[in-house]
């Protein structure tokens, strides 16, 4: 081993002279270099230089050996095996000629690639084959080409790893969002209702607390006390506060079962009961009261074709989405007060402080023969009730707006939320894009509508598209700008009212449409 290092020092110091030199050797110069040479092809260079630098460094002087005896490939070798003991390896520019720093530096390009590493935070540790390079942002170069195994990790964070193909003489791009070291499952709270009704959406709320944040929420349920989940995602309205609907057709009469879970932006899951200890809700027959419909059929002298001739028309009393009336308004010296009575209970799902719109509506009249409307249907806005105590069917409210005096009396419907989305419609006439266009809502309150998209029927949609005011009826989907919509596939999508108060309504029908396939000049070449 001592005869490899000696061996090696003097290589080191007199080959950059050899190498420089001009004329024909001396005779004891070239017995000197081969009597080095014999050393050194005898021995253990791996064995006698354990470190990798001190080991690039004698495989590079090996190969300015062999470029001195004119041994070019075995010259090439041995800097390729400098390179690869020590990619960071770097011979001085002054201390050699340009013509061997050429012959090494092609070697470098075939071999050498570099790195450019950020992460979400910065300053991350940056390991590559779980060497420390630095810290994020950082650029890496000199590192050798082919996979690299390449982790940032950073205090109270998770570390990431990532395999990185490194391709010679270019720059790669690497950036990690590292995940909180986080090992907490949500706590989710919520409290069931003791019952539902036949056909009436049931609304459930629960507040799910994270201090990094929920991921997907959502309920899983099933009439009945056999057979699969159906799932719902919870929606976010508020500060931990979530909200979902069993749709009102899936409420028969009979056994509801349900349970939540929720999963945090770190992976971790909670359920409040499971698929095996479900909470059991009693689905009951829907009051009698207030009457849906109500079609009386009247006669009476209009003039129609034969001036003079009688004409029946129908008046049909068409009864708006509702949740409830109006029971009582309280009196005090003979002066309307603020107090109200509805007929809306816990076992429908409210709760105190939920605010009510209520509603005055007319009849729509229209003739029996044709069944043109003679005069159209029209609610009105008579005001706003917040909620102050609330029993199992009937809760007290409080006035906290009046469009005029005496407006809000006994028998008026009160209702939380818009309706069910009518008339949902969707297509596409061309590649990347889909029109989705719906009918206005009937209810006066109503703010805006929510879109929502899925990629199957029974798949969790998400929320794309928020249009503002009653009549705005149509958008256009696209998709993002970091994934827009793929040609030829079937998309899915729902639409929901919501009201001032930002609370939604039952979702519409599902329905699909399918994008164009992109048969343009540009696709043609692709």
């Amino acid at each position: 081993m001592k005869k490899i290092k000696a061996a090696l020092l003097c290589l080191a110091a007199v080959l950059p002279l050899l190498l420089f030199s001009s004329g024909a050797w001396a005779q004891t110069e070239r017995e000197m270099l081969e009597e080095w040479k014999e050393i050194l092809s005898k021995g253990n260079i791996d064995a006698a230089f354990p470190d990798k630098i001190d080991r690039a460094k004698a495989r590079f002087l090996m190969g300015l050996m062999r470029l001195a005896a004119g041994e070019l490939e075995e010259a090439r070798r041995d800097f390729y095996e400098s390179i690869m003991n020590r990619p960071d390896f770097l011979p001085e520019e002054t201390g050699f000629s340009p013509d061997i720093l050429q012959i090494y530096g092609k070697i470098r390009a075939r071999l050498i690639g570099s790195m450019y590493v950020s992460s979400e935070p910065v300053n991350g540790s940056v390991y590559v084959d779980e060497e420390l390079m630095g810290r994020t942002p950082v650029v890496l170069e000199n590192i050798l080409g082919g996979m690299r195994v390449v982790r940032i990790a950073g205090e109270g964070y998770v570390g990431e790893e990532r395999i990185v193909y490194i391709y010679p003489n270019k720059r790669q791009y690497l950036h990690i969002e590292l995940r909180h070291d986080d090992t907490v499952a949500p706590k989710i709270f919520h409290d069931a209702p003791e019952s539902g009704y036949e056909g009436r959406a049931l609304r459930m709320r629960a507040i799910i607390k994270d201090i990094y944040g929920i991921k997907t929420a959502r309920i899983y349920f099933r009439i009945g006390v056999e057979g699969d989940f159906s799932v719902i995602p919870l929606q976010k309205t508020g500060k931990d506060a979530y909200e979902a609907a069993v749709p009102a057709e899936k409420a028969v009469v009979g056994t509801l079962q349900y349970y939540i879970e929720a999963i945090d932006t770190n992976g971790n899951g909670a359920s409040l009961m499971s698929a095996e200890e479900q909470f059991n809700i009693n689905i009951v027959p829907l009051d009698p009261e207030p009457p849906v419909r109500r079609a009386e059929t009247l006669r009476a002298d209009m003039r129609a074709a034969t001036p003079g001739s009688p004409q029946k028309i129908e008046a049909v009393n068409v009864i708006p989405y509702s949740e409830g009336v109006i029971l009582s308004r309280s009196e005090e010296n003979g002066v309307q007060g603020k107090k109200v009575i509805i007929n809306v209970g816990a076992k429908r799902g409210v709760k105190p402080e939920d605010i009510f719109t209520v509603i005055r509506y007319t009849q729509v009249v229209k003739d029996f023969e044709t069944g043109e409307i003679l005069e159209a249907n029209r609610q009105e806005i008579a005001g706003r009730v917040r909620l102050t105590g609330v029993g199992p069917e009937i809760s007290k409210g409080e006035i906290i707006k009046e469009s005029e005096k005496g407006a809000i009396e006994a028998g008026l419907f009160v209702r939380s939320r818009p309706g069910k989305v009518y008339g949902v419609s969707a297509k596409s006439d061309q590649a990347k894009r889909i029109d989705i266009s719906w009918q206005a809502g009937a209810e006066p309150e109503i703010a805006g509508y929510n879109i929502y998209r899925a990629e199957r029927a029974d798949g969790e949609f998400v929320k794309i598209e928020i249009t503002n005011g009653r009549t705005k009826t149509e958008v256009v989907d696209k998709g993002s700008y970091q994934q827009r919509l793929i040609d030829g596939k079937t998309y899915f999508y729902r639409v929901s009212a919501f009201n001032r108060d930002k609370v939604e309504g039952g979702p519409g029908d599902i329905i699909e449409a399918s994008t164009q396939q992109d048969i343009g000049l540009y696709s043609s070449f692709k």
